[in-house]
């Protein structure tokens, strides 16, 4: 029965922190997007993916779990990305997700990993300045409320 609750939390915590991703930062294709003629974006890493990764990373930041706990949820993520095809680049994946559902689930794997390797990333390049949660933020800023960034974009854009 301890499960429910955590799983509750979790999912809670996920869905909420769409507020960032998609609703706040999103391409072109998200913001004009025709329910009944999808055209995917490439970067449902940035959506749900760096949207998992929050999900994890909130707790431990906020000293609500202990480092062992944390440990765990990325335990559990390496253990769950490993069911999935690893030669296909996420782009690719996200771009051709209506195709290629059998690899949806792999963006609250990998894709959270991924936000923890662009996280330590950042604090090295910026003497741990910088993490993710920085980097959403400036992006929020610069695509805030109503702009969107153009898929092809988004890559050159992050490192400034």
């Amino acid at each position: 029965m301890k499960f429910l609750p955590h799983a509750l939390n979790r999912v809670a915590s996920h869905e909420f922190f769409h507020i960032v991703t998609p609703l706040n930062i999103h391409s072109g294709e998200i913001q004009h997007y025709d329910f009944l003629n999808p055209v995917m974006s490439k970067h449902l890493w940035l959506y749900e993916g760096m949207t998992e990764y929050a999900t994890i990373h909130m707790p431990i930041k906020q000293k609500m779990i202990s480092l062992e706990d944390f440990e765990k949820s990325l335990e559990e993520k390496i253990k769950g990305m490993k069911e999935f095809d690893n030669k296909l680049s996420f782009t690719e994946i996200s771009k051709n997700a209506m195709e290629r559902q059998d690899q949806y689930m792999n963006f609250y794997m990998k894709g959270a990993l991924l936000g923890l390797c662009l996280g330590i990333r950042l604090r090295e390049l910026s003497n741990g300045k910088m993490g993710t949660q920085d980097l959403m933020l400036q992006l929020m800023k610069k695509y805030g409320e109503g702009k969107y960034f153009n898929d092809d974009d988004l890559f050159d854009e992050i490192p400034k």
